[in-house]
């Protein structure tokens, strides 16, 4: 007696797009007509007086122009070995980027001096003007969010920014004609705000 559908079509149209765009707003209406379709399914069985709706979404959106690589940063000061062609050989450091956050492992989790190196490289990143990190969040504020407790730390994007896992170039690039947004930031950012619409029996 449960039905799940995943709309996904609106999350490559933000992505795409950015949020709150004309394109975004007509992904939303379309995907609305589906709901209605099942509404009306529902009615010519004969079961729509008896079926609850839930309409829920895991994220918000964030508009985003800029991308930042912290592996690129990691790579610089020797945390990441690179062969010719670009490709990781050894590391010691690597950033798991998720959009708007991006988590920075260690190889060896009890590696004092790597997560001091690792604090140091992106502390001065975070304090520079116009930063791409808005902030750092430790791993003790880690494991009371319950967010990826092994890592070393975790890096929040600056308004504008995502993080990626490139390893080579610049480390702060423009993100791109067909990525215009995203989501991954810290829960407690109002544009990470989902609906939830249920309705019915």
């Amino acid at each position: 007696n449960l039905l799940l559908v995943h709309l996904i079509e609106l999350d490559g149209t933000h992505h795409r797009n950015g949020p709150r765009t004309k394109a975004g707003v007509e992904t939303a209406e379309r995907e609305d007509g589906y709901i209605h379709r099942i509404e009306e399914a529902e009615k010519q069985a004969g079961i729509f007086e008896k079926t609850t709706f839930f309409i829920v979404s895991d994220h918000g959106f964030a508009d985003i122009d800029k991308r930042f690589s912290p592996n690129v940063a990691l790579a610089k000061e020797g945390l990441i070995t690179l062969d010719a062609d670009g490709k990781a050989t050894t590391w010691k450091a690597a950033a798991w980027p998720a959009g708007g956050s991006c988590a920075i492992m260690l190889k060896d989790a009890n590696d004092k001096e790597t997560a001091a190196k690792v604090n140091a490289i992106f502390s001065k990143w975070a304090k520079q003007e116009r930063s791409p990190i808005k902030q750092i969040v430790t791993r003790a504020e880690l494991r009371k969010l319950k967010a990826v407790p092994q890592a070393a730390l975790m890096l929040e994007a600056a308004q504008g920014y995502s993080f990626d896992d490139t390893l080579t170039g610049a480390e702060v690039r423009d993100s791109g004609e067909t990525y215009k947004g995203t989501h991954g930031y810290l829960a407690i950012d109002p544009r990470m705000r989902a609906p939830l619409i249920i309705y019915g029996a």
